[in-house]
């Protein structure tokens, strides 16, 4: 007859007895003694005990979901206490005399001996109370650094900012918003100050803007005023500007277009200021050397106009070196001294001589035929042969040529310079000197066998051929 192999499980298949309720100490009851083990169900729905102690919810005692060793330590999966305490050494929630724990439905208290060191967390108001040491720093110490209100009340010391030294050590980045407010304002008592990423803005007691600086464009606005020893700026918008409150200074007025100079006791000694037209000028102007770059100077006639200088006969225009090119006056021209080397006085006096002289002098100096003794208002337009001007040594034709004793005749024509006979050169057997200080020279030079010129860069043959 085959086997057949019944599975019975403890829990389900035995039918649960109650026992009788004993009616003394000992009675209805029964002892098991003397037993290596115990055992109630099978697998892992089993609850055991023997030497190594009670468990269940595992085949072994290691496998365990819930065990108790015969060291009393107790190993659960998972734990819930309803009511009541755990705790070691402290024998309640408020116990700072015992080394221990505490732990209890108003929170948990772990503390060494006299409370040196401890953790005590109250559930009812949140409180955490901690006395040891927090990565490296003493409770202590960061208790003395934050007041109870939350703020910081000792110096910060690190590698960007020192609040001991007073000193940023470093650059700081900000955030994208937010803002610093410095003081607090109070109508008619006190003003204060605002960092925003819009820019800074300072207010006084009576809520008005002070000064500002826009963070967008830049720009500063100030209603009182700017004082400073150097620096460099760039657009400046005020409606006065000067370099000192009183004394020497500069005021530059924005609302009179002007531009004042006042010497150390203050007085106005010249002005600069905007016109229509350009720019005046009043006052002496007194400078060892003015250095002016322009195109031109127009100047416009006014009350009492005139060019004029304090210095006599010291102030040169122009030099030897730069020279102005043209002259024109409508007026007289005064010169005491030479003009190009010639005495202008001297020559003056000679020709009032002359032109009083004029018939004499006319009467003398033409040994002409038809034209003996013309007068001062003559001319010789008419000439038709040659005329000969005393003194001897200079001669014209009646054709235009001219010459002086021991030359040779020229005259000039719409097409240059015309020979009345063949010109001699000069001849020399080097060139005289630098090319650039003797343009348009010619002269025959016996070396080189050959007519040279200078181009005022060079000296070349007229073969072109440089020398």
């Amino acid at each position: 007859m085959p086997k057949v192999l019944i599975q019975i499980d403890p829990f389900t298949n035995i039918p649960f007895i109650e026992l009788p309720t004993p009616t003394n100490e000992n009675a209805g009851s029964t002892f098991l003694s003397d037993l290596r083990e115990f055992s109630i169900g099978d697998g892992t729905q089993v609850f055991r005990a023997d030497r190594s102690g009670l468990w269940l919810g595992g085949k072994t005692f290691d496998t365990a979901t819930f065990s108790v060793s015969m060291a009393g330590a107790i190993v659960a999966s998972d734990f819930t206490l309803t009511g009541g305490t755990i705790k070691y050494g402290k024998t309640s929630f408020t116990d700072s005399t015992n080394a221990g724990y505490f732990m209890s439905a108003l929170g948990f208290y772990f503390g060494s001996a006299g409370d040196a060191t401890k953790l005590k967390y109250i559930i009812a108001t949140g409180a955490l109370d901690y006395i040891g040491t927090l990565s490296g720093r003493e409770s202590s110490t960061l208790a003395s650094a934050i007041n109870a209100s939350g703020q910081l009340i000792t110096d910060v010391v690190n590698s960007k900012l020192s609040t001991s030294s007073q000193q940023i050590l470093q650059g700081f980045t900000f955030g994208v918003s937010g803002a610093i407010q410095i003081g607090t304002y109070v109508s008619g008592v006190s003003g204060d100050i605002r960092i925003t990423p819009n820019g800074i803005v300072g207010r006084n007691k009576d809520n008005a803007t002070t000064f500002s600086i826009d963070a967008v464009t830049g720009d500063p606005t100030f209603a009182g005023t700017l004082v400073a020893a150097a620096g460099t700026l760039g657009i400046i918008t005020a409606g006065t500007f000067q370099t000192a409150p009183s004394g020497q200074r500069v005021v530059i007025s924005g609302s009179e277009n002007l531009i004042r100079f006042y010497d150390s006791g203050g007085v106005d000694r010249g002005t600069i200021y905007g016109i229509p037209t350009g720019i005046g000028i009043t006052g002496d102007i007194d400078a060892g050397s003015v250095n002016l770059n322009v195109y031109a100077i127009n100047l416009t006639k006014g009350t009492g106009s005139a060019i004029t200088v304090t210095w006599n006969n010291s102030v040169d225009i122009g030099s030897n070196s730069y020279r102005f090119r043209d002259l024109y006056l409508g007026g007289n021209v005064y010169v005491n001294g030479n003009v190009d080397g010639v005495d202008v006085a001297l020559l003056k006096s000679t020709y009032d001589t002359h032109v009083g002289n004029a018939d004499a002098h006319h009467a003398q100096s033409h040994s002409h035929g038809s034209h003996s003794g013309i007068g001062a208002s003559d001319h010789h337009s008419s000439v038709s042969d040659n005329l000969t001007i005393t003194p001897a040594n200079v001669d014209i034709k009646a054709d235009g040529y001219i010459k002086r004793a021991g030359t040779n005749y020229a005259r000039l024509t719409s097409l240059g310079f015309d020979l009345y006979q063949p010109l001699g050169l000069r001849q020399l057997s080097s060139p005289p000197g630098s090319a650039s200080d003797y343009l348009g020279f010619m002269y025959w030079d016996t070396t080189q066998t050959d007519i040279v010129f200078s181009n005022g860069i060079a000296w070349y043959k007229v073969s072109a051929d440089p020398i």
